[in-house]
């Protein structure tokens, strides 16, 4: 059956993903594009796939219209297919990690997971306060990279340093130039917010700062930052 009526209860429902609190209350999330679909179907997470036209997914299709899909879809003026997906599953901590710390902006969380999985990284540590890990911009600019690389919530760096980890956090000041410190696993590499940096607190627990050497300029992007760092000791 094609859905044609943007008021259809299964519509209505699928919009609320939307929705943040929908989405955890759920554990569901939405995502948008053909690039997505085979990594969310390789992770097992893809549960339907909300589309204009017939094609064998191997998992359940739901076929709408045109008018139906904009409705539904993530982006302006976009009708690829739509993928309804349940949250991801937490694997078993690896030995080279890297940690978030309150980084806010959406494209620059999602920027920096789609690196680490560029790099060969264990995966990676969101903490509270940064961009939520379902949040449309966050996935578009992961380009999938979630369902490939393991992402973890809410772990503490007390945790970590307990189990054996050596946090190396990126400071501005007081720090070593990235360059001339070679690290050894199991490790801890902690990004911090655009505007605030790592914390005091996980500064004070932190093994060893490093630093980029910039001319110019008082700081990087954090993306940028952590590309550059991150290639270092991929």
């Amino acid at each position: 059956m094609i859905i044609t009526s943007n008021n259809n209860a299964f519509i209505k429902e699928i919009c609320l993903l939307k929705k943040s609190k929908i989405r955890k209350e759920k554990k569901e999330f939405l995502v948008q594009g053909n690039d997505f679909i085979e990594p969310a179907l390789r992770s097992k997470s893809a549960k339907m796939i909300i589309a204009i036209e017939e094609k064998d997914y191997g998992i359940p299709l739901q076929l709408v219209t045109k008018n139906v899909l904009e409705k539904i879809s993530l982006y302006e003026n976009s009708l690829e297919p739509v993928i309804v997906c349940s949250y991801l599953k937490n694997k078993t901590l690896g030995k080279r990690l890297i940690y978030l710390d309150g980084i806010q902006d959406p494209g620059n969380v999602g920027t920096i997971i789609r690196t680490c999985l560029a790099f060969n990284y264990d995966g990676v540590i969101l903490s509270s306060k940064c961009a939520s890990l379902y949040s449309s911009k966050v996935l578009s600019a992961s380009k999938g990279a979630i369902f490939d690389l393991p992402i973890y919530e809410n772990i503490s760096i007390n945790y970590l340093k307990q189990q054996g980890y050596k946090i190396i956090a990126t400071a501005l000041h007081n720090a070593s130039n990235y360059k001339n410190f070679d690290l050894k696993s199991p490790f801890v590499l902690v990004f911090g917010s655009e505007g605030n940096g790592v914390s005091k607190e996980i500064i004070d627990l932190a093994d060893k700062t490093i630093k980029i050497e910039i001319d110019s300029i008082d700081s990087l992007n954090v993306a940028v930052a952590a590309g550059i760092i991150l290639e270092r000791y991929r």
